[in-house]
């Protein structure tokens, strides 16, 4: 599992994110590319990280050679995963009661939600949580009869409009997407120069929290990148893949959602 230090300052992150994080000089992640047949173009992306004293921030700079992106949503909640996107998944250690969870026998020995923000060029947010763990394993079953039941219990349709709640499987363990629990955050997005800035800012508030993580805290996330498959005009391929840069470390499934790959933040002062 790949761990990363990330800084708690003083400093409030709501406004100019990244320029309070510049002048902190922290140290960027760069995401890598896990999967061979899914490198696409292997543009780097870099993200600075910073817990300050009302939320995190985030600012990625992502590489994008003659400023040329495929981006054409611009409402929020629509499939802004079938373009060029930048993403956050983080999943705090504080202890949760998820929706998921009211349906089965309760824990509180280990938060299993995770929160999801994806945004693309044109600054088009698909927000979102993640349920996972013993609760939503014990909501699957064992059987395929059991299976199909919880998926059943979707009310996402899959159609443009990423509303309702999923119930589904990736890399063959149980997941609850909700699309109607929605994390607040605020961002800001430009091209420019041959490069996608992106910078968010998350309230501790949107993580179920009141207060910032303390020194030596450990939290779980991965900052993700998707880079639509590029084709020229009249050029046939088949089933072309886009590019996925991630922070998973050993999975051999091209999906961003595998929490029990997810890397380590590991919180310092």
């Amino acid at each position: 599992m790949k761990s990363f230090s990330i800084p708690i300052i003083s400093s409030k992150l709501e406004k100019n994110t990244d320029q309070v994080l510049a002048e902190a000089e922290i140290n960027g992640i760069e995401l890598e590319y896990l999967w061979p047949k899914y490198a696409g173009r292997s543009l780097f992306t870099g993200v600075f990280a910073a817990a300050g004293s009302d939320g995190l921030g985030f600012s990625f700079a992502a590489e994008i050679p003659h400023n040329k992106v495929i981006a054409e949503r611009t409402e929020p909640h629509t499939r802004v995963f079938d373009e060029d996107c930048l993403e956050v998944f983080i999943q705090p250690t504080a202890p949760k009661t998820s929706p998921a969870q009211t349906e089965s026998p309760q824990t509180d020995k280990q938060n299993c939600t995770y929160y999801c923000w994806e945004i693309n060029p044109n600054g088009a947010c698909l927000d979102y949580c993640v349920d996972y763990g013993p609760a939503v394993d014990a909501l699957a079953g064992t059987t395929e009869e059991e299976h199909a039941a919880f998926k059943a219990k979707s009310s996402y349709t899959g159609q443009e409009s990423v509303r309702g709640k999923l119930y589904d499987f990736v890399a063959e363990k149980p997941l609850f997407f909700d699309y109607d629990r929605i994390p607040k955050a605020k961002w800001v997005q430009s091209v420019d120069d041959e490069f996608w800035y992106l910078e968010l800012f998350v309230p501790y508030s949107s993580l179920g929290l009141s207060e910032p993580p303390k020194a030596g805290d450990i939290w779980k996330a991965t900052f993700n990148r998707i880079d639509a498959p590029r084709t020229k005009p009249g050029q046939k391929k088949d089933n072309p893949k886009p590019g996925l840069a991630s922070l998973l470390e050993d999975t051999n499934w091209p999906k961003f959602h595998q929490p029990e790959h997810f890397a380590e933040l590991v919180f310092t002062e």
